[in-house]
């Protein structure tokens, strides 16, 4: 691994996270006549020194004299050398002190042979001359280290500090947390300077390295716990060529780094350093400290060690890494070797510490570390299944063994978002094999899946799964093996290409196949090859899965299922599950398994107009993928933002985002992100009523007829070609661009597309077929589930209405239109229904704003409205198309959301909330 770039001309990041800090410290520049003493406390490498180094800035450009001191260690044992610093510049005002004056201070300084003053005489000269110092500009006197000032210096400090208020001189000090500082704190204004954040921790890593990968960046974040010399000089210790140091127990230091956090473990007795290397290697073994004073209390005195109440900790995480360091490895091997005995009832610690202990290869260990690092993976620890397979690699006794653990690992490092790391594992792999072929399959899948995300090779990741579907495959988990995650990965990237060629070589590969996939990839196979007919048995088998998942379901079984679910529309059942999910998959996770939730529940929560959600889970994949190199999910999460902004009607941002997305996806041959590029521009500028603009851009993302049966998005996107088509007059290809929809039976596949085929068909209908059409599309029980689809419905019917001067019955769609539109930010289409509410004969400022949360559906309102011109719920029904019983439900939820308790107070409860009172259909 290379040493991480540090950005060239990069600003100050030591301060990144500390401008209150500075801001507060900067008031105790000295004012005429007036000045103050400041305390400031801090970890060593917490930033202290660059905090002063900004004030000491602050100063100079107000025009304050700056005297500056640094304790030495070196020095403490020697009489007023702080004092000499501190006073050396002034030595030219010393000639006009009195004569008592500059000779106590003559003698203190060394600058003549008589003896050192009476104390008092000696810090009232001092004090004189800084008076002096003032009369020409105000003083600062800032000593960093205070700690380690010599005694006799201190005491001339401590007697400047609480005379200050009364001269224009002020002090500021520094000194480390916990060392005894002698200065009377009384006479201080005390501030403590805290770790810095974890946000402002990973802003000061990507200013400084922006090159470093994303897990490197959260690694040596966890590790520095917000101190800024340990962020700072980690990143530059990365210099091993491989990158296991990020995932074991310890972090490379510098020298810089060794000496503050274990620079005084050296100094304990053999058997404390003995006991503190163990509680290193072992998290189990600090349990014992609390029992063993002669182990913790020397620690703690040397600062390696806190206690409280019954538990002893390391005083910062990095205490551990400068132990380990410190430790010749032969010492580190003994004590692995002495806490396998230690942990022994405990078979993945005991595998790490048998591997820790072992140098040479040896079959037995490595087979124990790799049978951990699989539980970890079955339990969730990804990063940890990656180290014990890399480590097992290494312990491995033949070369095919270590062929297939470094494959397997570098298969996992790929979903962990380790793209640098699984590069080189699977360079180490292709070169252990005496015969590749036994693992090349894995290693072919795991290097399609590099090239696709990371560069966006998708022809490369074609090729090389094709071949790796050839092959043998080798097991990638118990209950994953590489031949279903070769075929799903496969299926996925001809999505992506949306090709005829490359479907065709699907098929072929299909046909192929030596054998039959899972279950769930058979699913996601036939819902994209055959919708319409298997969609039906697809989603019933789906529900009944979702009925029996155990909440403990591996995440990335849980994941798979999503694949076939967001095609038949059997997604909600799981979506709560799949937030729970996402939310532990934050702490603790496969970076791919967040980034695929994120992506799946950023189009659910589009389709079902909930905006504001998914623009966040939007914008925070955008940012992961972004961290962790992967091109692709970051070039698909910025088209799910242009999605958004297009229905909301800010065109500006949505061509903005598409025009930025189509760039990188054209040379790459990426024909769905091409697609969903051109289907934002076109809906952007439908929203803006520019309706022929919007057909010919709809029109390039799919034939008039016949569609394709396997472009997923081309059927989602049916409503808006057929709305575009008739919008501008071309009403014929509407309708056989219907009859294609038809064809392939999408209103099969799912209730979503069942909606779009139903609404489509109302958007063609004749004039005497209109009412029946759009009736029939807005009584479909997915009408409220899909609210943006349903106002663009009710807009179309209601402008069909008023041109057929129906105005009162337009006036109770349209408005329905507008309130549906204005909840959900849909602006530009918002107004457009205003505008047809106006033209209707109804006054915009009589449009009701629907209380947030409370407001009825339009189907509620609609049967409401008949209900309270008396009909009966059969009546309703035949009217509405549904069951007696399905409008009794929404009976039972309209009442209490009107406040009424029975069928005779509806037309009162309408009328009050804007409503009208049973307004004819």
């Amino acid at each position: 691994m290379t040493r991480p770039t540090p950005a060239a001309h990069s600003p100050d990041v030591s301060l990144v996270g500390r401008s209150q800090t500075v801001a507060e410290l900067s008031r105790v520049l000295p004012q005429a006549g007036s000045g103050r003493a400041c305390l400031l406390r801090g970890e060593p490498g917490v930033g202290k020194t660059a905090v002063l180094d900004s004030v000491v800035t602050h100063a100079e450009r107000a025009g304050v004299r700056l005297l500056r001191v640094t304790g030495a260690e070196s020095e403490v044992q020697l009489a007023f050398s702080g004092l000499h610093q501190l006073l050396l510049p002034l030595e030219p005002l010393r000639r006009h002190l009195a004569d008592g004056h500059r000779d106590a201070l003559d003698g203190a300084l060394g600058a003549t042979a008589g003896g050192v003053a009476d104390p008092f005489v000696l810090c009232s000269a001092t004090v004189d001359l800084l008076r002096r110092a003032a009369q020409q500009q105000p003083v600062l006197v800032v000593i960093d280290d205070v700690q380690w000032l010599d005694r006799s210096s201190t005491e001339v400090v401590a007697f400047l500090a609480r005379r200050v208020r009364t001269l224009p001189v002020s002090v500021l000090l520094a000194a480390r947390s916990g060392a005894a500082c002698a200065i009377d704190q009384e006479h201080l204004d005390e501030f403590v300077l805290e770790p810095l954040s974890t946000a402002a921790s990973m802003e000061l890593l990507r200013t400084r390295f922006p090159d470093l990968a994303q897990h490197v960046r959260e690694r040596v974040c966890a590790e520095a716990a917000g101190n800024v010399l340990a962020l700072l000089e980690l990143p530059a210790a990365l210099t091993e060529p491989r990158a296991t140091w990020a995932l074991e127990n310890r972090l490379p230091l510098t020298d810089r780094l060794q000496s503050v956090f274990a620079g005084r473990a050296e100094q304990l007795p053999q058997d404390v350093q003995w006991g503190l290397l163990l509680a290193a290697l072992e998290p189990l073994y600090m349990r014992h400290a609390v029992g063993e004073p002669g182990l913790w209390k020397p620690a703690a005195e040397a600062g390696l060690l806190v206690s409280a109440r019954d538990a002893v900790t390391f005083r910062h995480p990095l205490v551990r890494s400068a132990l380990i360091e410190a430790t010749p490895l032969s010492r580190v091997r003994q004590a692995h070797r002495h806490l396998a005995a230690f942990v022994a009832d405990d078979a993945d610690r005991s595998a790490w510490h048998r591997a820790g202990a072992t140098v040479e290869p040896d079959e037995s260990v490595a087979a124990d570390l790799e049978a951990a690092g699989r539980r970890a993976w079955e339990k969730g620890g990804s990063a940890i299944a990656v180290a014990a397979w890399a480590r097992a690699a290494e312990l491995s006794e033949q070369p095919a063994d270590r062929a297939r653990r470094l494959t397997e690992a570098a298969y996992t490092a790929v979903q962990t978002g380790m793209v640098q790391y699984a590069e080189q594992l699977l360079a180490e792999a292709r070169h252990a094999h005496a015969d590749p072929a036994e693992a090349a399959g894995t290693a072919r899948t795991a290097q399609a899946y590099l090239l696709l995300q990371c560069s966006g090779d998708l022809d490369g990741s074609l090729r090389l799964l094709h071949r790796a579907l050839a092959e043998s495959p080798t097991v990638i988990s118990p209950d994953v093996n590489g031949f279903d995650e070769t075929l799903n990965l496969l299926l996925y990237n001809c999505q992506y290409a949306s090709r005829a060629a490359a479907w065709a070589d699907f098929d072929a590969a299909l046909a192929a196949l030596p054998q039959a996939p899972s279950e769930v990839t058979q699913m996601s196979v036939d819902v994209v090859l055959r919708p319409a007919e298997t969609a039906q048995q697809v989603r019933q088998r789906l529900l009944r899965i979702f009925a029996g998942l155990p909440e403990d379901e591996m995440p990335r079984t849980v994941v798979a299922l999503c694949a076939p679910a967001s095609v038949v529309g059997a997604m909600e059942p799981i979506r709560d599950r799949l937030f729970r999910l996402l939310k532990a998959e934050r702490q603790e996770g496969v970076i791919s398994t967040r980034l695929t939730l994120l992506l799946v529940l950023t189009h659910q929560e589009i389709q079902t107009a909930n905006w504001p959600q998914a623009d966040e889970l939007a914008r925070e994949g955008r940012d992961l993928a972004h961290g962790h190199g992967f091109q692709l999910l970051y070039w698909l999460f910025t088209c799910q933002l242009g999605k958004i902004a297009a229905h909301r009607g800010d065109s500006e941002q949505a061509v903005r985002l598409a025009v930025q997305a189509d760039r990188w996806a054209a040379p790459r041959r990426i024909g769905l992100i091409r697609t969903v590029t051109t289907w934002i521009r076109g809906l952007a500028v439908l929203g803006d009523g520019r309706a022929d603009d919007a057909f010919e851009l709809m029109s390039r993302t799919s034939p008039v007829r016949p569609l394709p049966v396997r472009d997923r998005f081309v059927h989602q996107s049916l409503l808006d070609w057929i709305e575009a088509a008739v919008r501008c007059g071309r009403l014929d290809e509407a309708r056989v661009h219907l009859a294609g929809a038809r064809d392939i039976g999408l209103d099969r596949v799912s209730p979503y597309l069942a909606l779009l085929v139903e609404g489509s068909a109302a958007l063609c209908a004749s004039e005497e077929e209109a009412d029946a059409r759009f009736r029939a599309a807005l009584s479909m029980e997915s009408a409220d589930r899909y609210p943006f689809e349903q106002a663009r419905l009710l807009l179309a019917y209601g402008q069909r209405l008023r041109r057929a001067r129906r105005r009162e019955e337009a006036a109770v769609r349209l408005q329905l239109a507008w309130e549906i539109f204005d909840r959900l930010g849909a602006q530009r289409w918002a107004d457009t229904s205003a505008g047809e509410l106006r033209a209707a004969g109804r006054a915009v400022s009589a449009v009701r704003r629907p209380e947030p949360g409370g407001g009825l559906t339009a189907q509620e309102i609609l049967i409401a409205q008949l209900a309270a011109r008396g009909l009966t719920n059969k009546q309703i029904g035949t009217q509405l198309d549904l069951s007696p019983r399905t409008v009794s439900t929404h009976l039972y939820n309209v009442f209490p959301k009107l406040g009424v308790t029975s069928r005779a107070a509806l037309g009162d409860a309408l009328r009050s909330a804007g409503l009208g009172g049973g307004t004819a259909l």
